[in-house]
């Protein structure tokens, strides 16, 4: 009975690790451009003639298990390309996340790339943001 209570124990840890991340939220955060981009292409794809090989069908605005969007992975990380690709195809530049599924909000992308949390600020990824109408003003709220 030991043995079958660790295979549930382990994978449940690791989820809460880390945090239901999504293969485009992972890929956004490590600013890999060609994964996102075919994680996209994938996404659109199978959004256009659906077929049971789609298990995993990529949106921009899409998020992981904690909230966030490919977006605020990107912005969070500095990574400016990553971010003009997602923006590009859909991406909602003022998509918050919120606390809990409450309406408290925790950020938008902006505030991640202008105030990480422990980290250097990404200028030229919120010039970006700011550029493709970030609400700097409900941001700042």
């Amino acid at each position: 009975m030991k043995k079958l209570s660790a295979y549930i124990l382990i994978p449940s840890l690791l989820l809460l690790v880390m945090g239901c991340a999504t293969p485009l939220t992972n890929a956004a955060k490590e600013g890999n451009l060609n994964e996102v981009r075919a994680l996209l292409d994938k996404g659109d794809l199978c959004r256009q003639k659906p077929s049971l090989s789609c298990y995993y069908a990529a949106d921009p605005n899409e998020t992981d298990g904690n909230g966030f969007t490919p977006l605020i992975m990107a912005s969070q990380y500095g990574h400016t390309s990553v971010a003009q690709l997602l923006l590009d195809r859909g991406a909602d530049v003022n998509k918050s996340i919120y606390w809990q599924s409450t309406l408290r909000p925790l950020g938008m992308p902006i505030i991640y790339a202008a105030c990480p949390y422990g980290q250097q600020a990404y200028m030229e990824t919120a010039w970006l943001l700011a550029e493709k109408g970030a609400a700097i003003d409900g941001a700042m709220k």
